[in-house]
């Protein structure tokens, strides 16, 4: 009974193909009731996720003395991705007014945390933009 069981364990990578890893080269996508999303990307984008990201923790920005006592006002978009963690990540200023407040304004949205969005019930990653206001913004 032994031997026989060897000979079939000397046989088995002869019966069975080997293994290795699977190099896609085209995306993968799933179907779902709301619709077709990557698995590739990183993120989806916030028009195709079922629940917005949520902040939960907000750390106001420190407006640079300098600016403030010149009384230089300005405003920053930043567009990033909320991880499956509620972490803000892939942070980059959109729009400017001013380049001196994009540090403080990237710097303080670091510290924020957000429940996640969900996609199908489940928490996704998801890019959102987030406004930032240093003194009265100019008007546009």
């Amino acid at each position: 009974m032994k031997n026989s069981f060897l000979r079939l364990l000397a046989l088995l990578p002869l019966l069975a193909p080997p293994c290795s890893a699977i190099q896609l080269d085209q995306p993968v996508t799933l179907a779902s009731p709301g619709g077709t999303y990557s698995l590739n990307d990183d993120y989806l984008d916030a028009e195709k996720v079922d629940v917005q990201p949520q902040a939960t923790k907000r750390v106001p920005p420190i407006y640079p003395a300098k600016l403030k006592s010149a009384k230089i006002a300005g405003n920053v978009l930043l567009s990033f991705v909320v991880d499956v963690t509620g972490k803000p990540t892939q942070i980059s200023a959109v729009q400017s007014s001013n380049e001196a407040l994009v540090k403080p304004a990237v710097e303080s949205l670091t510290q924020w945390r957000f429940t996640p969005a969900q996609k199908d019930g489940h928490p996704v990653a998801c890019r959102i933009q987030q406004p930032f206001v240093f003194g009265s913004a100019p008007k546009s």
